[in-house]
Order: C-alpha cells, then sequence, then structure tokens
C-alpha cells in the first residue's frame, strides 16, 4: 500500500513551537507504526510541504530552523529536528507530472483543491487498495480515520494517530483444525489441510487483499489462493481454497483489481 504526508493538513493549527513538536512527534509514531501495512516503502510526499505552515505564521522549513538552534542544548529538540528531516524534509519526492489531471478540481475535505497535493497523488496512483494518507493533527477536515472526495468513488483512509492503524492490524493465529495430514470433510464442511509454516503464511498475510466490507484477507502464493478469515477483531487464521473459478470473493478482487501476481507492497484493502 503506498502512503502518502498529506500536506493539506498542515493548516497552521499549532499554536506555537511547543505544540509543533507534539504535533510531528505524534506523526512520525504514525509513520513509523504503519510501515509493514505499506510493505516497508517510504511515506512519500509533496516537495512544497517543507513551505505549508504548522503555526499560524510559521512554516515547517522555519521550524526546521528554529529546532536547528534549538537543538543545541536541548536533546528533546534534537530528537524532534531528526524526525522533521526524516518525515517531514527527505524524499521520496511526488512526480507531479505523473498525476491524473482529471481530477485536478476535486476539493478537499478542507476546502481546498487537491491539485498537486499528496491526496492528488494518491487516488492517482492506486494500485490495489483503497489510498491512504498521513495526516498532521487537529487539521480542520482530517480529523476523521477516513474521508471522501466528490466525484471520487472509493474512502482514503486518514491517519492520524498511532491508535488510527489499530483496527488495521493483522494478527496471524494458526487454527488447529487446518493442522491435519491431509484434507477432510468434517461436519458436512471440507478443512483444508495448512500448507505453510506460520512465519510464512503472516508474510502473505500481511500482503494480502482485504475485503473490507466482510473482514476477509486473500492472497495469492505458488499459484494458490490463501483465505485468511478473522476468527478474532484483527486476528486471522489461514486455509489454501487452491485456484477456484466461482468464487464470489476471487472474482470480486479479480474484477477490481486485476489477477494475480499482486506486488509485494504491503496491505491491499478494497471496500
Amino acid at each position: 500500500m503506498d502512503m502518502y504526508i498529506n500536506d493539506l493538513s498542515f493548516q497552521g493549527q499549532c499554536d506555537d513551537y511547543e505544540k509543533a513538536m507534539e504535533a510531528v512527534n505524534q506523526l512520525a509514531n504514525t509513520i513509523n507504526i504503519t510501515k509493514v501495512m505499506r510493505g516497508h516503502s517510504p511515506v512519500k510526499r509533496t516537495r512544497e510541504l517543507k513551505y505549508s505552515l504548522i503555526c499560524p505564521d510559521k512554516t515547517i522549513h522555519d521550524f526546521l530552523f528554529w529546532l536547528y538552534e534549538e537543538a543545541k542544548h536541548s536533546s528533546i529538540c534534537r530528537d524532534i529536528l531528526t524526525k522533521v528531516q526524516v518525515n517531514l524534509m527527505q524524499g521520496p519526492f511526488l512526480n507531479l507530472g505523473e498525476l491524473d489531471e482529471s481530477k485536478d478540481n476535486l476539493v478537499a475535505p478542507c476546502g481546498e483543491l487537491i491539485k498537486n497535493s499528496s491526496i492528488h497523488a494518491a487516488i492517482s496512483h492506486e494500485c490495489s487498495s483503497i489510498p491512504a494518507v498521513i495526516s498532521a493533527v487537529n487539521s480542520v477536515g482530517f480529523d476523521n480515520v477516513a474521508f471522501t472526495l466528490d466525484g471520487y468513488d472509493k474512502k482514503i483512509i486518514n491517519l492520524v494517530s498511532t491508535e488510527c492503524f489499530t483496527p488495521y492490524l493483522r494478527i496471524y493465529e494458526p487454527n488447529p483444525k487446518h493442522d491435519i495430514i491431509v484434507s477432510k470433510i468434517v461436519g458436512g464442511k471440507v478443512h483444508s489441510k495448512m500448507d505453510l509454516a506460520p512465519e510464512e503464511a503472516k508474510k502473505i498475510l500481511d500482503n494480502g487483499i482485504c475485503i473490507e466490507d466482510k473482514n476477509i484477507i486473500f492472497a495469492y502464493h505458488n499459484e494458490c489462493w490463501y483465505q485468511f478469515p478473522a476468527h478474532l477483531k484483527c486476528k486471522f487464521h489461514c486455509f489454501p481454497i487452491g485456484t477456484p473459478t466461482n468464487d464470489t470473493n476471487i472474482n470480486r478482487i479479480t474484477k477490481e483489481v486485476g489477477h494475480p501476481p499482486y506486488p509485494n507492497n504491503g496491505y491491499k484493502i478494497i471496500s
């Protein structure tokens, strides 16, 4: 899953640099906890992000230079300085020439056009998943776990804290009923033999496609489909289902995101 820092969420909402440090710390923690969700790929951003307002009359760039001076005698400021440099100033940067011009005039929840923003990139570069952004805390229009745009038919995942990530956790727990020598029928239902080690199952779970409205994850591995039902919240077990031609869920996935194989770029979610 590609993930982007939402530049439109920096609206000068921090009253002072102390509040700005708290906001940057929360943003950095959110970025850090989403590593598996985005397949350990870097979070992308616009080159102009550094000129976004973090305080009413101060940009992220202004804040950075203040931190340079304060870091000379403050370990806390040194830590925040590093987080600003790594998470807000460095690349990878978006290539604005690759954005979908047909979406230029869509309006973000904050009231601004999305043109040339990270939201614009998120909905231009969809890859087998609902798009996702990471937003600064306390920004107008971006205080919910997801938002929509008029003229765009998918929701956009909006992560503003580490707690926002919790519902998306994927924990693998093997089910003993699939730890059998051969597949068998029990009570009229097929219990398929699990043929993956737990470590391998967890890896393909983390790259699987979640059908969000059913809370089931599917993954394609070694020319075979695997199904991960949730037996508890955020906890999944697994069994192979082969290559079915009449499974409504598989048909839905292939219709929406295409046929396998799929990139190993972290979570994929369809609604």
